[in-house]
């Protein structure tokens, strides 16, 4: 069996050090004059935050031989499907009598929070708050689906394909979206300034379709 799995701290650090000189030299590439670096380091951010989500979220699975299949299946008695629950707020329920267990709604909580973040603030055209909810509610589908044919497709189940990280999901992006909304309405200067520092002020008003 060979695992496909990224460890914060060797593999993940070396994978992601290597996309960053990818980043690099495509920036400089693209920018031979006027090379704004505040701009790199967003793209660095950019990129942390998806292969982060990546690491999460896909990894850890492997595909087992027939004969490694046949001793987990005998040694656990549990199939790809096992981990498969679509029934709203039994695991939120469950995980509220436990320290643990609260840390995991959290994180389902803030999982999607810097996507909306990316799309308002930080990329030249900014989404109207619609499309980011779309967006958004589209990629927590996305992980779900991926994590279920991710179980299917092994016939192990490497991950829990959850109803309630859905919600979860929801909850954080629909949080996210009225706390950016508040934050523009009450201090858009400084929303303005992070936007200029990057080369966006003159986009400022520009959304994407």
């Amino acid at each position: 069996m060979r695992l496909l799995d990224l460890h914060f701290t060797s593999t993940f650090i070396i994978v992601y050090l290597f996309i960053a000189v990818i980043i690099s030299v495509v920036f400089f590439i693209k920018h031979r004059e006027n090379r704004n670096y505040w701009l790199l380091v967003r793209n660095y951010a950019i990129a942390f935050y998806f292969f982060l989500l990546f690491k999460v979220t896909v990894l850890p699975f492997a595909i087992l031989t027939k004969s490694e299949l046949e001793e987990f299946l005998i040694d656990f008695s549990i199939d790809s499907l096992s981990y498969t629950q679509w029934q709203p707020f039994y695991t939120i329920s469950r995980c509220l009598v436990s320290a643990s267990g609260i840390v995991q709604l959290t994180g389902n909580i803030i999982l999607l929070v810097p996507l909306v973040i990316i799309l308002r603030w930080l990329i030249k055209k900014r989404c109207s708050y619609r499309k980011i909810t779309i967006i958004s509610f589209l990629s927590s589908i996305a992980i779900e689906a991926m994590q279920y044919l991710i179980n299917v497709i092994t016939v192990v189940p490497w991950h829990s394909t959850d109803v309630d990280d859905f919600i979860l999901n929801g909850v954080g992006i629909l949080l996210c979206c009225a706390m950016c909304l508040f934050i523009e309405k009450r201090f858009s200067k400084p929303i303005k300034n992070i936007r200029a520092v990057l080369g966006f002020g003159e986009e400022m008003n520009k959304k994407c379709d």
